[in-house]
């Protein structure tokens, strides 16, 4: 499928997920250097009376990752019903730390409430929604819905770069880059989200042209060849010999795996590869009877066992086929039948009828 999305440029739709969002959506992203487990940017966006809010919460060192923690949770406990949203697990583990250090918002609060049903919308996307990009990161989604970054190869690695230029040169552009990146991204996650949500509506009510084109995946026709159904013949007669030729095929087939008795006679016909021994060894008769001790023995029936082992010589490894003919006896003091115990000593003594190399 993403295979497909991309040669065909098109959004292709596995399962149409039922995103509703019932609240305010509050977009979600942070920037973090991970080498030192510090969070100094948090991006918030969210649309209130129509108009657009963003925030950038800037910590300028560690000391000062408390404040925007506050303030972050300052600006959920301002909105009503806030329905917390981000993309991937990295804010996910960013909420578990910060409530760890500093401590968590009560679970009755807007706070709590908002950081328990988050919602992460990747988890959303992953395996139902396939973009024309080669990745499921943000970026190449949202790309594809007609997003740009005011750098174009804007990314976390790029964002690190800036947060430490800004730390050791104090340059201003630095830090205005970062914001303006955050700001871009909380946008890109807000047309994302909106997309998926309105994945749900019928066709009709997409009125933005600037969508791309969404296929959903049950429509697409099958291009299979080879398909069971009624072969037209030019000729009628052709039909007549390929319904015996199906008929034939159900009786090989379908009615011996379905009828007991045909199943037995094919497994009795079917030929067993023969093995061709290289050795074999005829097991001499024991002495006495394993049980009582008896001396006078009765031969009771002959078998044989054949043991498949592998032989190493000067070229190389060869299979090597030992056959062992011996005779089951019986006792007639205590009626034990059993054959004879092959000890070293008596394998020794066995005799050797045929040895091919």
């Amino acid at each position: 499928m993403k295979a497909l999305a991309i040669r065909e440029r098109k959004v292709h739709v596995v399962d149409s997920p039922e995103l509703k969002l019932e609240g305010t959506p509050v977009y979600l992203d942070v920037e973090g250097l991970p080498d030192r487990d510090l969070y100094y940017l948090i991006g918030v966006r969210f649309k209130i009376a129509g108009e657009i809010v963003q925030y950038s919460l800037w910590a300028n060192n560690k000391t000062a990752e408390r404040g925007i923690w506050s303030d972050f949770l300052g600006v959920l406990s301002g909105l009503e019903n806030p329905v917390l949203i981000h993309y991937g697990t990295y804010e996910t583990t960013f909420l578990k730390h910060m409530s760890r250090r500093y401590g968590p918002p009560e679970k009755d609060s807007v706070p709590g409430l908002a950081m328990a049903s988050r919602l992460n919308l990747l988890s959303v996307i992953f395996g139902s929604i396939y973009f024309p990009g080669y990745s499921n990161g943000l970026k190449d989604c949202a790309k594809s819905l007609g997003c740009q970054w005011s750098v174009p190869n804007a990314s976390g690695a790029l964002a690190v770069l800036w947060r430490l230029r800004w730390e050791k040169t104090g340059d201003p552009m630095a830090k205005e880059s970062l914001q303006k990146y955050n700001a871009e991204d909380c946008e890109a996650l807000q047309r994302l989200t909106e997309f998926v949500s309105g994945l749900s509506r019928p066709a009709a009510e997409l009125t933005d042209t600037n969508q791309p084109a969404v296929v959903k995946v049950e429509s697409l026709p099958r291009h299979a060849f080879f398909k069971f159904r009624k072969v037209q013949f030019q000729v009628p007669e052709l039909g007549t010999i390929n319904d015996a030729a199906y008929w034939n095929y159900q009786r090989q087939r379908i009615l011996v795996k379905s009828t007991r008795h045909l199943m037995a006679e094919k497994v009795k016909n079917r030929r067993q590869p023969k093995l061709n021994p290289n050795k074999i060894i005829k097991c001499p008769a024991p002495l006495e009877c394993f049980r009582c001790g008896g001396k006078t023995l009765y031969k009771h029936e002959q078998c044989s066992k054949t043991i498949i082992d592998v032989k190493l010589g000067a070229t190389g490894i060869k299979r090597w086929i030992t056959k062992y003919l011996f005779d089951f006896y019986r006792c007639p003091r205590c009626k034990a039948v059993f054959r004879p115990k092959t000890t070293l000593g008596q394998a020794r003594n066995s005799e050797m009828i045929f040895v091919r190399s």
